[in-house]
């Protein structure tokens, strides 16, 4: 499972982790309601209910932000969506490749055990079904 919009303000211990200064303005702005309308139609494969603090705005926040979601081959945070809104978040070519294809549209990945481990271990989350 690939990781996208690793951000090292919010996951400092994901290694592809990038600041968010550094991501900011990278996304082009033709293709950014696209990539937007991509990421939040992923598939919701760990909901969290909790706000997660804006650290580029002292005080705001966004509801469900460490929600992880996929497209089955990719998997992201569900406020990835809020900061390339703000920020212009730039993504991986490969990424961007597959929503143009696709026309914005993620595939919906059959939702089994092996794809929750996949996106857990992927954020270094524990195993959920694990005791």
């Amino acid at each position: 499972m690939k990781i996208l919009g690793a951000l090292t303000e919010l996951n400092p211990e994901i290694a592809a982790a990038v600041p968010i200064a550094a991501a900011a303005g990278g996304l082009d702005q033709s293709i950014k309601k696209l990539v937007t309308r991509y990421l939040s139609h992923g598939t919701c494969v760990l909901d969290v209910m909790e706000a997660s603090p804006d650290p580029r705005q002292p005080g705001a926040s966004i509801a469900g932000g460490a929600s992880l979601l996929t497209d089955g081959v990719w998997s992201w945070r569900a406020d990835l969506v809020a900061y390339i809104e703000a920020y212009s978040i730039a993504l991986p070519p490969a990424f961007l490749e597959s929503v143009l294809l696709s026309n914005g549209k993620p595939q919906t990945p059959e939702l089994h055990a092996s794809i929750i481990q996949q996106v857990a271990a992927a954020w270094g989350w524990p195993n959920p079904f694990s005791a």
